[in-house]
């Protein structure tokens, strides 16, 4: 979706809450719902207007989104209907990704805001994209592409917006460099006397960038200087050559033409002559999408008005999603809060591709079990996510469940290089709980090879020294895996073995590669315990565990504790003091189980449980 994205602009260039309102009505079409205070009418049009838009971008992308959400579109037909609900004291529309739903709230819909419609809607797209740009190019962007007209047959975008270029040419600049800085805080983003220049200077960069014959040759290549996190100011100047005051003169310049340019897609608006149906919207949904996107209550006021919606109608999950995400907003995504209304969002039917993410990912430790159920759905859902069945893998072996842990990876036909840290770790541990030493091991080393960050070098590093110096030793906790960021760099002359490459292409001598079969091991039978470390006893004819467990007492040997690999510690090992242990930290074995003997089994893995 990145790619697509590049090619795609490259080519331009070859409600305080209250009770419901009697007004709302609701429309659906195949691909958007709406909710109106408008006339049908004007309702109907701006429904019409999005399908239409949709299927420009669906025809113009390359590549499309893998995980699109629903979209609900909230049209009022007056500010003052709107004011409540604006999200700053500039934007007449705006877009907003909710918990279950992406959302474009607009203050007026109808024909004449065909603009508006489009450039919310780029919002959208570029938001799926899978990448983030700075403010001043995804608002520019969408200012460009919120020209679209139909010319000639093919679809124009690039006209020149005549107020913007106005405005430019009576006032007073604001230094570019200023405008490349502008984050979502900003006065310029906020601030109604300081927006409208950041906009005209966005809008008459990224129209510069994309369509002039200058500028536009290197366009792709300053984008995907940008999509790679360069800085907007030090990309100008590297992609084209120039200091930045010299592109900011060339800009100025720029606004005093008497003619510009605009692209020419090869495709038309599509026609949709169907008349959907409006009907009264149910009191419930209108009250639950004005608490989304109120922006006067305070936090806790919302909780309350959640609350209070929750016991109207108990049998509907939404509220306790919202609720959730209340919550989580406060800094709090692990609290027990946050699971709780999850959870009964999750009893009561909810299974919103967000909520199910977010609430399997947060209990992938605690309630592993539970964990693979909910990441199950979400999979089955949403089939085509890579990072849902890489968590998967995960809550998987934190169930206990190696063998399908690694089948689940081996699904993937191969892991990105972003992807590698969390597959990795999580085939490592996998393929040690398992006694299959080898594969431990190279995973291990991929998972080394390909770390980014200070703290994952150190995890592969901690992890690949300690299986040098152990034989067969089964793993069973592992980190919760983190949110994973899809991209595969471009150059991918490099190649591992096993299971990180880009997907299933014939091996050859550059791109080796192991078949699928191959890594499937024969898995050996290990187990694991909790309970608390009550002694270590050393004797004569052998060292054992003794842990205090719900079920009794239960002893376990050991053969060398220094070859134990120690998880939930900041070192792989760790040295033990003969006798009673204080306080008993409350630990987890794994264990492989002996035919007889005095003991329940032979240690494999002591993780410390938090």
């Amino acid at each position: 979706m990145r790619r697509a994205f590049v090619a795609l602009f490259a080519s331009l260039f070859a409600v305080n809450s209250r009770a419901a309102d009697p007004r709302w009505i609701r429309i659906q079409s195949p691909n958007f719902e709406i909710y109106s205070t408008a006339s049908e009418g004007s309702t109907r049009d701006t429904l019409k207007q999005f399908e239409q838009v949709r299927a420009f971008f669906l025809t113009s992308l390359p590549a499309k989104d893998t995980k699109p959400l629903p979209l609900r579109i909230v049209q009022f037909s007056s500010d003052k209907e709107y004011q409540p609900y604006r999200m700053n004291a500039v934007a007449v529309a705006y877009y907003k990704s909710g918990a279950d739903r992406d959302m474009i709230v607009m203050s007026h819909g109808g024909v004449e805001h065909l603009p508006i419609s489009i450039h919310e809607y780029v919002h959208l797209v570029m938001r799926h994209s899978g990448f983030t740009v700075p403010p001043w190019l995804n608002e520019g962007m969408a200012e460009v592409y919120s020209t679209m007209r139909e010319y000639g047959g093919k679809i124009a975008v690039g006209a020149v917006i005549d107020g913007r270029l106005a405005e430019l040419r009576r006032s007073k600049w604001v230094p570019l460099a200023t405008i490349l800085a502008v984050d979502q805080s900003s006065p310029y983003y906020n601030e109604k006397n300081k927006a409208n220049l950041f906009y005209d200077e966005s809008w008459a960069l990224a129209h510069m960038l994309s369509l002039s014959q200058e500028y536009r040759p290197k366009w792709a290549d300053f984008l995907k200087a940008v999509i790679a996190g360069k800085e907007s100011a030090d990309a100008l100047a590297t992609t084209y050559g120039k200091p930045l005051a010299a592109i900011e003169r060339d800009l100025q310049l720029y606004t005093t033409r008497d003619s510009f340019r605009a692209a020419l897609f090869d495709t038309k608006l599509e026609k949709i002559d169907e008349k959907y149906p409006a009907e009264p919207a149910p009191a419930f949904d209108v009250r639950l999408m004005l608490l989304d996107i109120n922006t006067v209550n305070s936090k806790e006021q919302t909780r309350m008005e959640l609350e209070k919606l929750a016991m109207d109608d108990p049998s509907r999950p939404e509220p306790y999603v919202q609720l959730g995400y209340l919550a989580w907003g406060a800094g709090k995504p692990a609290d027990e809060e946050v699971r709780g209304d999850f959870e009964k969002a999750y009893s009561l039917g909810g299974r919103s591709p967000r909520m199910l993410w977010d609430y399997g990912r947060i209990i992938v430790r605690q309630k592993p079990a539970k964990a693979v159920q909910v990441l199950t759905q979400l999979s089955d859902l949403e089939p085509a996510r890579r990072d849902v069945k890489i968590m998967l893998a995960g809550a998987m072996l934190n169930d206990d469940h190696a063998e399908t842990a690694i089948q689940t990876l081996l699904e993937l036909h191969g892991c990105t290089p972003d992807e590698a840290v969390n597959c990795m770790s999580i085939a490592s541990s996998a393929y040690l709980r398992l006694n299959q030493q080898d594969k431990a091991q190279s995973s291990a080393e991929l998972m080394l090879k390909y770390a980014k960050t200070a703290e994952d070098r150190r995890r592969a590093q901690q992890l690949v020294d300690a299986l040098k110096n152990s034989a067969a030793i089964a793993a069973r906790a592992i980190p919760a895996p983190v949110p994973i960021q899809q991209g595969i760099p471009d150059d991918e002359s490099d190649k591992p073995p096993v299971l990180v490459h880009r997907a299933a292409p014939p091996a050859n001598d550059a791109n080796p590669t192991v078949p699928v079969k191959s890594l499937v091991p024969r898995f050996a039978s290990v187990s694991t315990v909790r309970g608390n470390l009550v002694e270590f006893a050393c004797g004569k004819d052998g060292n054992q565990f003794v842990l205090q467990t719900s079920s009794g007492t239960r002893r376990f040997s050991v053969d060398d504790p220094k070859k134990v690999i120690i998880t939930g510690k900041d070192s792989e090992t760790i040295d033990f003091t003969c006798g009673e242990q204080k306080p008993a930290p409350m630990v987890e074995l794994g264990y492989a189980a002996t035919p007889q003997g005095e003991t329940d089994g032979v240690v494999r893995t002591l993780s410390f449980v938090p």
